[in-house]
């Protein structure tokens, strides 16, 4: 993986609907926790980038939320 597109396509099938199930549960319904789901990016690059699954620059990448 070496883009940010492929690691938005990684993110939204692996990550994301793990998300969205702790958000149902502690909301009740389905809401998106902006804070939440940033964290997840932040904490999810900077291990890939440390294992180097991602190149440094990943770092940089925005989130999408």
């Amino acid at each position: 993986m070496r883009t940010k597109k492929d690691f938005l396509k990684f993110f939204r099938a692996e990550i994301l609907p793990e998300i969205q199930k702790m958000e149902k549960e502690y909301f009740g319904r389905p809401s998106i926790d902006h804070p939440l789901r940033r964290e997840e990016w932040n904490n999810i690059i900077d291990a890939m980038v440390t294992d180097r699954e991602l190149p440094k620059h990943a770092i940089e990448w925005s989130c999408p939320w």
